[in-house]
């Protein structure tokens, strides 16, 4: 991520601190710029936030490009773990030419491997029935892919600890 130079009076008198000659100093054709030629980009600044989340990704047309298959892993895997994202992202950083393996996109799309092939099949079968939000959140718990919840701590613990059997006693 590139580290904005900013031209408030805060930043000023850190620049001209004891430690500034050894503070990044970011910007254009700078070794910490990742950004290249976006940094300068106003047609890039002036684009409004839009949030991308499981309900409206399919919108997008680069999404329509994509395999059938890969969508509804996506759609599948997204119904278990969180997914939001942001049109910049999608429009500026993900290499579409490159898809599924850019890593912008594995990082930023919910990808098939995040689940056990148990709990995605059960998922997919559960989707595929038309189950209502209700059942897909029963399956979802029935199947602990959450973590457990801090009430379900002492049961946890309680499983998980070892069981020490004591030896035999000996006849006197």
């Amino acid at each position: 991520m590139a580290i904005r130079p900013s031209s408030s009076p805060q930043s000023s008198r850190l620049s001209q601190s004891r430690l500034s000659g050894r503070l990044p100093h970011g910007g254009p054709n700078s070794r910490f710029d990742v950004l290249g030629d976006l940094w300068n980009d106003q047609a890039i600044a002036d684009e409004p936030y839009e949030a991308v989340n499981l309900k409206t990704f399919e919108s997008i047309p680069q999404i329509n490009r994509l395999p059938e298959e890969l969508r509804w892993e996506i759609q599948v895997v997204g119904q278990v773990l969180p997914f939001k994202s942001n049109r910049y992202v999608i429009d500026h950083l993900i290499d579409w030419d490159n898809i599924p393996t850019d890593a912008m996109f594995r990082l930023t799309f919910p990808q098939r491997d995040m689940l056990e092939p148990v709990h995605f099949d059960r998922m997919a079968r559960t989707l595929d029935a038309g189950a209502d939000a209700k059942e897909i959140k029963r399956t979802i718990n029935c199947q602990r892919i959450y973590p457990p919840r801090s009430g379900d701590r002492r049961e946890i613990l309680d499983a998980a600890a070892p069981v020490i059997q004591a030896p035999p006693r000996q006849p006197d």
